[in-house]
């Protein structure tokens, strides 16, 4: 059964609980004079995660997959998706809270 980027989107995945966790941590670093806006236009955030992303990924193809390269391709789309959704889960959580201590 093949599944579309959107199904893996909105599905449950461990790297979105660490994109959460992620933009947790950030936002609580965020005071007046380094305002949120400074960690969203910093590329090394969006590395960092991309990086956690892989290292979850290489976690799960070795603990799973025994490290076989017999479908490694797949492992790289993955991968790919993984660094994605994690970067996504992380802006969609920043933003929500920056709104909900917004407005609150």
């Amino acid at each position: 059964m093949t599944e579309t980027f959107f199904q893996k989107l909105f599905s449950f995945r461990f790297v979105s609980l660490c994109g959460m966790l992620m933009a947790l941590y950030v936002f609580s670093l965020t005071t007046d004079a380094k305002p949120i806006s400074s960690f969203l236009f910093n590329p090394s955030l969006y590395l960092v995660a991309s990086l956690i992303a892989i290292a979850v990924r290489i976690l799960v193809w070795i603990a799973v997959d025994k490290g076989t390269f017999y479908e490694f391709s797949h492992v790289l789309w993955n991968t790919l998706e993984d660094c994605i959704i994690i970067n996504v889960v992380l802006l969609c959580t920043l933003s929500f809270l920056f709104l909900v201590t917004s407005f609150v």
